[in-house]
């Protein structure tokens, strides 16, 4: 991630948040157990990428072990840098039904 990063979302995080504050919020939540991505799109203008995708996530709820799973769509900006390579800059989340 780059250190500008910022990520929202369609219903959970209304205003965007930093890398370390997303994380932060995550932390210690779930338990992830299986993460796919599919229908992934990325185009390419120069030195910045625009990736569409979909993935299919789910796990256990850390406080009480209880099942989640979800359907999210993704548009992510990813930015090259000749040290680091390819960065993401910016996520946008929205939960599909």
């Amino acid at each position: 991630m780059r250190d500008d990063f910022s990520i929202t979302t369609a219903g959970w995080i209304d205003a965007p948040l930093g890398a370390d504050a997303w994380l932060e919020s995550l932390a210690g939540r779930y338990r992830l157990e299986h993460v796919d991505y599919d229908e992934v799109s990325a185009r390419r203008y120069g030195d910045v990428a625009v990736v569409q995708s979909r993935s299919h996530q789910h796990g256990t709820m850390a406080d009480g072990g209880e099942p989640w799973s979800g359907t999210f769509r993704y548009t992510d900006i990813w930015v090259w840098d000749a040290v680091a390579g390819w960065q993401i800059a910016v996520r946008h989340a929205g939960m599909r039904p």
